[in-house]
């Protein structure tokens, strides 16, 4: 019996040796294919991050941009506006000097054009 237990060992010694030997490859296996994982979500984490920090800048850039635009936009509105101001008050005076100037031609006869007053027309007639 003491032979059987021997070899039973034997077996068993080797069959825990197998047993070491494969959990180590197991171990080994999850530890690399674990840090392929870690480096993958690493790698995607950076870009999702980097993506997230670009809108910030380009956000700021562009109310930046639209900022000058309206700066812009309001100082030419206000010089069309000032423009238009002047244009209104010299067709209005345009207008009302037209109207104080106006000469009525009347349709005159060559000898009333000749008379010169009142007894003039007398004598003509």
């Amino acid at each position: 019996m003491s032979k059987m237990f021997k070899v039973v060992v034997g077996y068993t010694d080797g069959f825990n040796s197998m047993k070491d030997q494969l959990k180590e490859f197991v171990l080994e296996s999850h530890k690399t294919n674990v840090e392929k994982v870690q480096g993958a979500l690493n790698f995607s984490r950076n870009k999702l991050m980097e993506r997230n920090d670009a809108p910030e800048p380009m956000v700021m850039a562009l109310k930046e941009e639209t900022m000058a635009t309206t700066r812009a936009l309001n100082t030419r509105i206000e010089e069309l506006v000032g423009e238009l101001t002047l244009y209104r008050a010299v067709m209005d005076g345009g207008v009302s000097r037209a109207t104080l100037k106006r000469k009525v031609d009347i349709f005159k006869l060559k000898e009333y054009a000749r008379a010169q007053s009142s007894c003039n027309v007398d004598k003509f007639l």
